[in-house]
Formats: C-alpha cells, sequence, structure tokens
C-alpha cells in the first residue's frame, strides 16, 4: 500500500465571539525538519505549540523562521488538546486592548525555546491576514493541525 502524510493548518479567527476568518496554510521547513527527526532516533525538540504571535511586517521568506516583524505575543489559554486521530486544536485570545494596530501576519511558535520573547522558538506556521484591530476588538484564535494520510 502506498500513502503519504499532509500536514494541514487551520487557523479560526473569531472577532468577539463570531467567525469572521478562516485561512488553511501549510507549515514551515523547519519543522519539517524537526518532524523528520523523530525518525531518527536523534534527539528531536519539544514542539509543543505554546505562542501565538502578531506582526506588521511584510512577509517575503517562503521558509520562514520568525515573523517579519513581531509586535505582540500572547500564550494559549487553551492548551494543545487532540481532538481527533491526528488532530490537535489550540486556542488563543487577543483581549481588546492588547495587539491594537495593523496586523498583516499571524505565527505560531512551539518548542522549549519559546518565550514571551520576540521571535523566540520553532515557528511551526504563518499565514498573512491583514486586519486592523481596534480596542474594542475581542479575538480568539483557534489552530487547528491535521497530520493526516494524503
Amino acid at each position: 500500500m502506498n500513502s503519504s502524510i499532509n500536514h494541514e493548518g487551520v487557523f479560526e479567527i473569531y472577532k468577539n465571539n463570531i467567525l469572521i476568518k478562516t485561512i488553511k496554510n501549510r507549515v514551515t521547513d523547519d519543522y519539517i525538519n524537526h518532524m523528520a527527526l523523530l525518525l531518527t532516533g536523534e534527539t528531536a525538540p519539544n514542539l509543543l505549540i505554546k505562542y501565538l504571535a502578531v506582526g506588521n511586517g511584510t512577509i517575503t521568506d517562503s521558509n520562514p523562521v520568525t515573523l517579519a516583524n513581531e509586535t505582540f505575543r500572547t500564550q494559549y489559554t487553551a492548551a494543545p488538546v487532540a481532538i481527533a486521530v491526528g488532530e490537535v486544536r489550540t486556542e488563543f485570545v487577543i483581549l481588546a486592548d492588547e495587539a491594537v494596530g495593523e496586523i498583516t501576519e499571524i505565527g505560531i511558535f512551539a518548542g522549549d525555546g519559546a518565550t514571551i520573547a520576540p521571535n523566540s522558538g520553532i515557528l511551526i506556521s504563518r499565514i498573512a491576514w491583514n486586519y486592523t484591530k481596534t480596542g474594542s476588538d475581542e479575538h480568539t484564535i483557534i489552530r487547528i493541525d491535521r497530520i493526516r494520510r494524503a
């Protein structure tokens, strides 16, 4: 039997509890390389999803390791949890008074090196999202990772 594996990332973005955008993306090469290390028996890094970051930079790199210009970072409000075979859900909240202004990119950071410090950790995913956030908008962003046979 021949089969391949696909890893799909989906961002569901809610504004004041109303779904306003769903964005699919591909994962970064850095993340794929870390996943491959698991098969070599080498010590692979911890890939626990920890932070969501937003920025206002211009995305030019097709295989980034950081956001172009990270401006805000928040830890998950609901830790990553398996919700089905090969599927993990992580929830983040950006409060009304946080990350006010232009947002052009969103990234998910993982691993032991991921801290509140900008650009720390392993960037597993980055998407473009052109949005101007006001001080009255609270956003819940749900990240769903699906690893399946293609």
